[in-house]
């Protein structure tokens, strides 16, 4: 909404610009309606929207994406990297080494 106050969503008044813009940041989770032309965003509006169906939905939702559960845990593993802790931790809980490296696991045939 704030990179296309005054591109796409110019012509509308304040309360449908905060409509058209709540609206544009969940339809690329779900089912990829518009209300506005989208020919005429900016390209940092197009990256977020391309950024915002990449994540996608939440876990029990239909919406397509890699879903906001798996981009957060995406987030916390690269963060551990960083910090080079061992193992993943949020909000005091430490995350399975399972989940979080699975290509460090081992399989059992």
């Amino acid at each position: 909404m704030l990179s296309e106050w005054r591109n796409t969503l110019g012509g509308l008044d304040f309360g449908n610009k905060l409509l058209a813009g709540l609206f544009h940041g969940v339809m690329p989770r779900t089912a990829g309606f518009n209300s506005v032309d989208v020919g005429a965003m900016h390209s940092s509006t197009l990256l977020i929207n391309d950024v915002l169906m990449f994540i996608g939905g939440g876990s029990a939702g239909t919406s397509g994406g890699i879903k906001v559960t798996t981009f957060a845990l995406l987030a916390f593993v690269i963060l551990a990297e960083i910090r080079g802790e061992p193992t993943v931790h949020v909000m005091g809980r430490r995350i399975s080494p399972r989940l979080s490296h699975p290509n460090r696991v081992r399989t059992t045939l």
